[in-house]
This record gives C-alpha cells, structure tokens and sequence, in this order.
C-alpha cells in the first residue's frame, strides 16, 4: 500500500491555506508545469490533490493530554536541525542510533533503538488518536547554513553535493511514515512564488498568519 502523502511547502505553515475546496468557479485553471522526475517506486505518492481533503481541518502542535481532545484533525510536529551526520546513520537495517549524534531528528529518541523512532512514534500515536500527522521538514534552512529566504531556493538548492545528502534524508524520513496518510511540510520557495502556486494547486484562497480571523476565514470558505 502506498502512503497517502501530500507535500506542500514552507511557506504555508504560518498561514491558513485551503489546498481543498469544493466551489468550482472561483479558481484560475492550473497552469501547465514542466513533468516531474518520477519518485523511485517506493516513495511514491497515491491520493487525491490536496490529500483528499474536502472540509477545512483544525490541528493541533503540542502535548498529548490536548491532542486527544474532541474537535482536532490533523496534529503537527516540526523534524528541524541538521542532517544525518554519516551515510551510515540512513542505514534501514541500522539496529540503533549511537554514533549518529544528538541533533539529527533521527535520534530524537533513545540512542539504543533505530534512528527515526522519535517520527514513527509520532506517526502512530496520531493515528491512533484519529489524526492525520503533519510534518514539518525545516531542515534545508539550518543544515545549509545560508541566509533565510530566496537563498534557500537559490543557493542551497542548487549545491548538488548539500542536496545529494538532503533528499537521502528526506527519503529516511518517508520511511519512517511508511504507509500512513500524513502531511508533509518542505522548504523551502521564493516568497514571491507563493500566488502562482496557490493558484497552481487549486487553492481557494491564502490568509497571513496577521490575518487571520473568524471573518476573515468565513469569507475565504464561502
């Protein structure tokens, strides 16, 4: 079974963004884009756009007394820092973490079991709970060590060696999702990309996280 997973970027974290709405009309048709390089088989991704959504969903980031309160969808996490620090570390028959350091997201756990336990954990105890997790991939920013903003896209971005060890990261923390639905946030875009893809993707609309409000919202969702 392949995992359900939608994949957004950076830059809609602190905002409301509705990449699922029902209206029709109200949206610029999808602009044609360049093909995609395939994902190799077991990393692809199956599901409707926007991750099958069709109702705004709420969610939650913090405790576990909380999160298990009715009126919740979706509960979020951030995977945040550096890079695994040795190809090893990415290892899937690797029995524990030790050597592959304390800040890597993959030893957000006891070193004596597998890296990546900390995002399995997390993944699980969402759905258990009924929610969908959302994970926040903010790595490219501190692990590249470039200024915050056009840089990451620009410079970072473009290191095909920096790249090399990101995506093998990012693949590490697919697996840890497996086959469960999930969100997953990655950075990062060029702010002054974010209208086109809102319209690209079909959003009915975005609110700055400054403009947030329960009218703001109610006239964004019609």
């Amino acid at each position: 079974m392949r995992a359900r997973l939608l994949v957004v970027r950076r830059f809609l974290l602190p905002a409301l963004a509705l990449a699922a709405c029902s209206r029709s009309g109200d949206v610029a048709p999808a602009r044609e884009r360049p093909a995609l390089p395939a994902f190799e088989a077991s990393l692809a991704c199956s599901g409707a756009s926007g991750a099958g959504f069709t109702t705004l969903q709420v969610g939650f980031a913090g405790g576990d007394a909380t999160a298990a309160k009715p009126g919740f969808d979706v509960r979020a996490q951030y995977v945040a820092g550096v890079l695994a620090p040795d190809p090893e570390c990415l290892a899937t028959t690797r029995a524990d973490a030790v050597g592959c350091g304390a800040q890597w997201w993959g030893t957000w756990q006891s070193e004596a079991d597998p890296p990546g336990a900390f995002v399995r954990g997390f993944v699980a105890d969402a759905a258990a709970s009924g929610l969908v997790p959302l994970i926040t991939y903010y790595v490219i920013l501190p692990a590249s060590g470039v200024a915050e903003g056009t840089a990451e896209a620009t410079q970072a971005a473009r290191d095909a060696a920096f790249m090399a060890r990101y995506l093998a990261d990012f693949r590490c923390l697919l697996r840890q999702i497996g086959s469960a639905p999930a969100i997953v946030l990655t950075s990062s875009r060029d702010w002054a990309q974010l209208p086109r893809l809102i319209v690209d993707c079909g959003a009915c609309g975005f609110l700055p996280k400054g403009e947030l409000s329960g009218e703001a919202i109610s006239a964004l969702i019609g």
